[in-house]
């Protein structure tokens, strides 16, 4: 049992694994910020409609308690939303919530399709690209990296989900 007299937020997601299944976590996420896997389910085996993901969603907010929760969040794929809907309506004092970086996500995503994004990545990947194969510049902003700025490395460019 967690901390009662607390409103926790659930906060559930799906992912393909290398093997192909289909999980499910849901996480309980604190007032004071920390994130507790509750449970990692592999739903291959079913068809993920909302009232599917209201329920494997209800097992979770039953199990510790519908009175500590105060709202669900998740991506806005159809069903989850849908099922985030149910979930509000079945429980008036649970909020559906639509994750914050999950929108962060998409709009950065669509800015760096646009040609003037491209075109910076582009440039910033040339000058990534010849630090990391020129040994001498390397070294010499390795050395720099490492005596006057905080925080590492270089970084490159990667395409996320």
């Amino acid at each position: 049992m967690l901390i009662s007299n607390y409103y926790y937020l659930i906060g559930f997601d799906g992912w393909t694994s290398p093997l192909g299944q289909l999980l499910y976590a849901f996480v309980i996420m604190m007032p004071d910020r920390k994130e507790i896997i509750y449970c990692i389910k592999d739903l291959s085996a079913n068809s993920h409609t909302a009232n599917f993901l209201a329920d494997q969603l209800n097992e979770v907010i039953t199990d510790v308690g519908a009175e500590n929760f105060a709202a669900v969040v998740s991506d806005h794929a159809s069903a989850c939303a849908a099922a985030k809907k149910i979930i509000s309506t079945r429980y008036k004092h649970i909020l559906p919530i639509r994750c914050i970086a999950h929108h962060v996500n998409l709009v950065s995503t669509d800015i760096c399709k646009t040609s003037f994004a491209k075109d910076v990545i582009s440039k910033c990947q040339k000058i990534v690209k010849y630090f990391k194969q020129s040994h001498q510049a390397g070294e010499e902003l390795r050395s720099k990296i490492m005596n006057e700025i905080k925080g590492g490395e270089l970084k490159s460019y990667i395409v996320t989900k």
